[in-house]
């Protein structure tokens, strides 16, 4: 069970002003507590490539309340609309913004299902401002390909201009929660998983993490499936909350 110790309801003016607040965090845990819309607004959810059927807050699994994302085989790649149809919008998902500069770092829990079949894809994105953006992600696949045609199952991260890179959390154990984690330093991004360093690269210049982005894959292969997600939160640097634009809640971190 989870405990949340502390909610607070604040404005956005007052963020930078509260002693000690250093952590925004979405819990997930009351059906429609999060926002959802189809474009960017402060404090939304908002839609990245193409709408998952699914991306609901209060949820219950495993006996707790979760964020929900629900990846549809009606959506698959021969599914959907015209001018949806191609490879780029295989890649699901809702996207949130921070804003947050230089010495920062966002985090997510994801539970690792034993009931994925191969060609499921599930990560948190992010998108990192440079001049010309850079897309640090960690995601967990079934029977993915880093480049090298080898089949790999388990996480991997990614950074621009590298490609994926498979990581020491291959074949990671099924049915348990992990706590992914993207860090941008003054000079490189360092990802994260159960608080082990799986991986370091320079941020090429990236001066901000603009937003944290939650994607699943939907090519068809893998059909209908389900993501679940728990304890987003974002480190800004000290003194940037203002930057954050969230508008929202803030809670210290609550228990699996």
């Amino acid at each position: 069970m989870k405990t949340v110790y502390a909610t607070l309801a604040l404005s956005i003016a007052s963020l930078a002003t509260v002693a000690g607040a250093d952590v925004f965090t979405q819990t997930f845990d009351t059906a429609g507590d999060i926002t959802l819309g189809a474009s960017q607004a402060p404090g939304t959810w908002y839609t990245d490539r193409f709408a998952p059927a699914v991306f609901e807050s209060g949820f219950m699994f495993g006996g707790d309340a979760r964020l929900h994302q629900g990846v549809s085989s009606a959506d698959s790649e021969i599914n959907r609309p015209s001018g949806f149809d191609i490879p780029f919008y295989n890649y699901q998902g809702r996207k949130f913004d921070v804003n947050s500069a230089v010495n920062s770092s966002v985090s997510i829990d994801l539970y690792v299902d034993s009931a994925w079949n191969s060609g499921v894809r599930a990560g948190m994105w992010t998108t990192m401002s440079n001049g010309n953006l850079t897309f640090p992600i960690i995601e967990y696949v079934v029977d993915g390909d880093n480049g090298d045609a080898v089949p790999y199952t388990g996480f991997r991260y990614w950074q621009s201009g590298i490609g994926w890179t498979g990581t020491s959390f291959a074949n990671a154990a099924l049915d348990e929660w992990y706590t992914l984690d993207i860090e941008l330093t003054e000079s490189t991004v360092e990802f994260s998983i159960n608080g082990t360093n799986i991986g370091s690269v320079g941020n090429q210049g990236a001066h901000m993490i603009d937003n944290v982005i939650l994607n699943a894959h939907n090519q068809g292969p893998a059909g209908s499936y389900d993501v679940y997600w728990d304890n987003f939160n974002a480190v800004p640097a000290p003194g940037s909350f203002a930057l954050l634009g969230l508008g929202g809640l803030i809670a210290t971190r609550r228990r699996r």
